[in-house]
Parts: structure tokens; sequence; C-alpha cells
């Protein structure tokens, strides 16, 4: 390949029949002439006016070459025509249409120089075409720009020197000019040659850092977003994609996939990010995925308002669902009976010293239910342990039916549990006495029902111990007045209730 097409633009690649890349250039190229020429020509039609009155006025104050006007008008309107000529019918990448392109464009700009009479005196014009030259093939393509230069200073110097051309500097003068001005013009293309590098590799390297950000953003699972100052996303990453944020007809939001429970951390978060420049703000809401499940977010938002290239509140997410699910199956296995789901002691014991201090404010009283099922044993020696926990289960599901959604049951040991009945509106320790029996009848009778397990049916009994008390009486006091109390109850035959009332 010419040097051109690899130190300046890319050479395109060919397609299968080896013309396909070259005709889409060519195709865009024209495109991109067209529209230029059309939107220069409102100008350029002046300015060649402008200019052409301009040296006939020069000549007539003998400022420069007194040529005919027809004849200034006749080279201006050629280079002009020739210009838009070379940008369209030479465009495209081959080795000719760039000769000829620069032979074109370097041979207008001489015309105009050597026409005026100072000849190598205007020899900076010839810049013009050779920035052109650098501008549309690379830094590759000095060595012909400034190759066609010389060409035409020589036919200039030529033409003065036959008497074609006009010249208002001593023959003797014009050679040493000539020369000093081509040096001049290969010293400027040189300097320009460097700055084209230099530009050229800056936009690679910024166009191979944008790329390499791009990648990075579209392949990272983190999320990133840009709230703009109404609300609405100014942007989100390909791994954001997946909030339901849309509104129909309207820009994209993230009110609109936040959780309603969540929408005032998110308000709280924003005002928190914009009280100052580069202020950041950070917390846990739920957004709501395009599928429809809520997902769980950690957001960190910061100010980036008064950043003109960015202008919002920038914010910067993680998906953390499988982090709170653990942490609440953590949470749950800490508090609750993995076989039941049922509270477990820690949380009973919680649970009653709360509603033993709501007892103290409302002076209720607080009743607690021990309950013991009888011949449970037996159950896991004869249908085994598997069938145990099926029953468990079932007449944990019975009891929970029989329960306020206020009161707790919790499991304590293999076959035992106990009930909280919460004590709003249970009024003195004789209602809620009352209840707390009546809830035993109810429990007993529910038991011993029979249940179907694996085609087997099992019966099994409860005893109920209940303990009616408030403060002074702690929650380890009334369990165990509780306690005794069911074991009372099965001393006396089992199937029953026994209750002692705690006192206060």
């Amino acid at each position: 390949m010419a040097s051109w097409q690899t130190s300046g633009r890319r050479a395109p690649q060919e397609g299968a029949d080896g013309t396909g890349a070259t005709e889409t250039i060519e195709a865009a190229t024209s495109t991109h002439n067209s529209s230029r020429w059309r939107s220069e020509a409102p100008f350029v039609i002046p300015a060649v006016g402008a200019v052409t009155i301009l040296l006939w006025g020069l000549g007539r104050l003998g400022l420069s070459a007194d040529d005919p006007l027809w004849i200034v008008v006749l080279i201006l309107g050629l280079t002009v025509v020739t210009s838009y000529v070379a940008d369209t019918v030479t465009r495209g990448c081959s080795r000719w249409k760039m000769h000829l392109r620069i032979a074109a464009k370097t041979f207008g700009v001489g015309a105009c120089v050597y026409m005026t009479g100072w000849g190598p005196m205007l020899m900076v014009g010839f810049l013009y075409p050779v920035a052109d030259t650098l501008e549309n093939f690379g830094a590759g393509a000095t060595a012909a720009a400034v190759g066609w230069s010389v060409v035409t200073v020589a036919m200039g110097q030529a033409a003065i020197a036959e008497g074609i051309a006009p010249s208002l500097i001593r023959a003797s003068t014009t050679q040493g000019l000539s020369a000093l001005a081509v040096a001049g013009l290969l010293a400027a293309s040189l300097f320009l040659r460097i700055a084209i590098v230099r530009r050229s590799e800056a936009q690679e390297a910024l166009s191979r850092e944008q790329e390499r950000f791009s990648e990075l953003i579209r392949h990272s699972s983190d999320l990133i977003l840009v709230v703009a100052a109404d609300g609405s996303l100014a942007y989100r990453s390909p791994s954001a994609q997946w909030i339901a944020a849309y509104r129909p007809g309207l820009p994209a939001s993230l009110r609109q996939a936040i959780h309603p429970d969540d929408a005032e951390l998110l308000d709280a978060m924003l005002d928190r990010a914009t009280s100052s420049c580069a202020a950041m703000a950070s917390d846990e809401v739920r957004l709501r995925h395009v599928d429809g499940p809520w997902r769980w977010v950690e957001l960190v938002a910061t100010n980036m308002v008064g950043n003109a290239a960015v202008g919002g509140i920038v914010m910067n997410g993680r998906d953390i669902t499988e982090r709170k699910l653990a942490e609440s199956d953590l949470a749950m296995r800490a508090t609750h009976d993995p076989l039941t789901g049922v509270a477990n002691r820690v949380l009973l014991l919680e649970r009653l010293e709360h509603a033993l201090e709501r007892t103290t404010r409302s002076e209720t009283t607080v009743g607690v239910l021990y309950v013991d099922l009888d011949r449970f044993k037996e159950v896991n020696d004869r249908f085994g342990h598997d069938a145990g926990d099926q029953l468990l289960v079932v007449l944990v599901d019975r009891v929970t039916a029989l329960l306020r959604r206020s009161d707790t049951l919790a499991r304590v040991g293999g076959d035992e549990f106990v009930v909280i009945l919460d004590p709003d509106g249970a009024g003195s320790g004789d209602e809620m006495t009352e209840r707390a029996t009546t809830v035993a009848t109810r429990l007993i009778a529910c038991c011993a029902t029979p249940a179907v397990i694996d085609g087997e049916t099992i019966e099994v009994g409860a005893s109920v111990g209940i303990a009616v008390g408030a403060p002074p009486r702690t929650a380890t006091e009334l369990l165990r007045a509780a306690d005794l109390a069911m074991y009372r109850a099965k001393h006396e035959g089992r199937g029953r209730f026994s209750l002692e009332q705690a006192r206060a």
C-alpha cells in the first residue's frame, strides 16, 4: 500500500469483490462534498466577486499586475470550478485520484498567485492545498503536496521568464525569491505535517480511550445512571436497561421504577446529593425489573450538575438482591424454627418482653400458653421422624389458624410450643384468663383431630399450661409458671389445660 494510506487516515478494507469498502467511502465522500459545496456556495460567489474587484482595483493603482478584468474573472472562476470538480470527481482513496486532486488545487492557487504579478512573494498561498491534502489524505501525503507545489512554482517561474505571466519583481530577484519561498514552503509544510501527525495521534489516543471506556461500561455489571434536574434519566448504562423506568410519551424516570415504600428514601438521597457541589449520598432501594419483580439496589449519588459534560446527578449502583435474600435468610434462621417457620426461643423471649412492656402502659396482662404434645414420641418410634416432622407442620398450621395475627406461636423444643396472647384489648387479668382458656380448649381440640401423613392416620393430643400476668413478673418467670402448669395438666391426665395465674 502507498505510504499515505497507512500514515494518515486508515485505508479502507476491501469487500469480497474488492470494491465494497471503496464504494462506501466514495458514496459518503460524495454526499459530504455535495452538501459542503451547497452550504458554501452562497459565500463563495460573493467572495470571488469581491476578490475580482480588489485585484482589478489594485491593478489600476499599480499595486498588482494590470490584467484585463475578464482574465481575472476567468482565472478565479476556473480556480473555484476546478476545486469543486477535484472534490467531486476525485473522491475515493486511490493514488491517482489523490494526485489529480492535489494537482488541480495547486494549479488553481498557482494561477491566482502568479496572476497578481507578485509570484514568489505570495508563496504562502500554497499552504492551502498542502493543508487540504494533509486533512483529507493524512500526513503521508505531505511529499506529494509539496512536490506539486514545487512543480507549480517552477511552471510559474518559467511563465515569468517567457513573458507569459506578469511580474512586478525584477527578473534577477524573482528566481532567488522563488527559491527562498520554496524553502519556506517546505519548512511550513513540515511543521504542518508534524501538527497533523500529533493531532491524529491525539485523536487516535482519545478514540482508543473512549472505546476502552465504552467497553468497560458496556460489560460492567454495575449500574450507571445520570438523573436530570426534572427527575428523568438522561443516561443509563447497558447494565441498567432492566430498570422499568419507561413512561409512555415521556422520558424514562427513576421514580417510575422505585418501590412506593422507598420513594422517600430516593428523594432524601437526591436532596443530600444536591446539597453542595460534588456531594455524595447513598442508600439501598428497590427498583422494579422490566419482567416485574423488585430488585434491591445499592445506589451512590454524586452531584455532577456543575459539570457541563454531565449536567446531572450521577448514580452508581449494584444489584444486591442476592445479598438481601441471604441476609433475610440468616435473620430468619436466627429467629425462627427451620422446620415449621414459627418463632424460636430467641424471638419468643424478645416478643414476650415487648408484650410485658406494653402492659405497663395499657394496664393489661399477658397470656402465655405452654403446649406439649401427648404421645408424640410414639409417633416418631412407630412412623419415623420424617412423619413426625410432617405432623408438626400440620399442627402448626392448625394452631396458627386459631390465633390472631398479633399473637405469637413459637417452638421451644422437639414437641413443645409456646403461645403469647397479645395484651392489646385484653383488659383485666380475668379477661385475659378467659381468652387464654378459650384458646387452650380450641388448641387441644385441633391437636386431637387425627392427621393423615403418607397415607397413615396419626393421632396425638396436647397438654396446655396457662400463665397470665404483668410486670413486675419477667418473661422468664411467666414461661416457668406456664411450664409448671403444663406439667400439672399432664399429671392430671393429659389432653387438658391447667391454669396458674401469675401474681403481679
